[in-house]
């Protein structure tokens, strides 16, 4: 049985069958819910010489949330001089041990092609068992190499594990250990440790798996060409850079014979961010910002819409913010608090409005004489036709 929904005509349920009639009104079928997906892959797609078959597959849920980690994990708090020596002296101690070193780093050279790879693994006695360096392409960050260098020495150390062994894995890139701080498929036989060793200390392992990458990074990529999310992300971001500053510069070259436009009057910087202090109510910062706009409740904006019938102050001068700051007389003792809180300086709205100083003398005047607000709007005793 349909239902239907029947609404008084009073003036109080009119909104309420505004909306009922407009969703009654709707073609369900035109409806679209935006789709996050389809706007992600218009931003992929936007990246130059991109195929988007060639993208980094991210498997969720690989590994269990619960289960423990199959490794260690070591980070040291000691500067890099001091764990620089203290890594040395504790190589040397595990001498004749049943003790292997791995080190990989990651490498990007000015003149290369891709991100280089260097892993290398040393013996107790100090000699060196393995070697390896790989290019892993451009469309990846070094960070994404340093990830790569490690599960390439957990790799290594899976086919070389024995019974009772210990195999400590060094890296210079505490991100990247900070990030595989999570379970891993490494054999349970053998006592396995991800740990921090400062790069460019003289640490003899660390400085043959720089010198590997940095050989790698010269050379052809020799792994698929996969392009990571990480990688897309800084390249979205630059393209988002690139496109909002094109947009700044076609909007400051933009020419306007206006004088109370807001790229006449301040000078714009997206560097810095006005704030009113903190505990200033909302009423006042509402109003101050409104000044500053030239978007708010004066004459000379509520005119243009026809919510004035003319754009005069009670002291028959065009009510404007700037009029209403520096000239307006009715509020001419609460101006020269105003510029006793600013000596020695001439009042601009630059100065009142884009300064730390000027903004808190700002915010004082419009505390004691209410302009901007809607209530000082509403009170105001001009005779005028208000039509808000």
């Amino acid at each position: 049985m349909p239902i239907r929904l029947i609404v008084a005509e009073s003036a109080q349920h009119q909104q309420p069958k505004k909306a009922i009639t407009r969703i009654t009104n709707t073609d369900k079928a035109s409806y679209k819910k935006p789709n996050q997906h389809r706007q992600l892959y218009t931003i992929v797609k936007s990246i130059p010489e991109r195929d988007n078959n060639s993208v980094e597959k991210i498997i969720p849920y690989r590994f269990r949330p619960w289960e423990s980690l199959n490794y260690k994990v070591t980070v040291s708090k000691k500067s890099k001089e001091e764990e620089a020596i203290a890594h040395t002296d504790y190589i040397l101690s595990r001498s004749g041990d049943n003790f292997t070193a791995i080190y990989s780093d990651a490498s990007q050279h000015d003149k290369g092609i891709g991100i280089g790879v260097g892993v290398v693994a040393y013996s107790s006695t100090h000699e060196e068992t393995f070697s390896q360096k790989t290019n892993i392409g451009c469309s990846q960050l070094v960070y994404n190499g340093e990830l790569e260098g490690i599960a390439q020495a957990f790799e290594h150390a899976a086919t070389v594990a024995q019974e009772g062994q210990e195999i400590y894995v060094y890296a210079d890139n505490q991100a990247a250990i900070h990030r595989l701080n999570n379970l891993s498929d490494n054999p349970d036989n053998t006592s396995i440790h991800l740990q921090w060793a400062p790069g460019h200390n003289d640490v003899k392992g660390n400085e043959k798996a720089d010198t590997l990458a940095k050989e790698a990074a010269k050379e052809r990529p020799t792994t698929s060409t996969t392009a990571s999310l990480a990688y897309l992300g800084t390249e979205i971001n630059k393209i988002q850079k690139t496109e909002q500053l094109m947009e700044y510069k076609r909007y400051t070259d933009r020419p306007t014979k206006n004088r109370s436009s807001y790229s006449r009057i301040f000078k714009l910087n997206t560097h810095t961010t006005i704030k009113v202090p903190k505990g200033t109510p909302r009423e006042i910062s509402s109003a101050f910002y409104s000044l500053k706009l030239g978007h708010g409740y004066f004459n000379s904006y509520l005119k243009r819409f026809n919510k004035r019938d003319c754009n005069l102050c009670i002291c028959y001068k065009p009510q404007t913010p700037q009029h209403l700051l520096l000239d307006c007389k009715q509020y001419k003792t609460h101006r020269n608090t105003l510029k006793e809180a600013i000596p020695h300086r001439p009042i601009t709205l630059p100065l009142l409005l884009q300064t730390k100083t000027g903004i808190k003398a700002t915010l004082a005047f419009i505390a004691s004489t209410r302009i901007g607000t809607r209530k000082w709007h509403l009170g105001q005793t001009t005779e005028q036709t208000d039509t808000v």
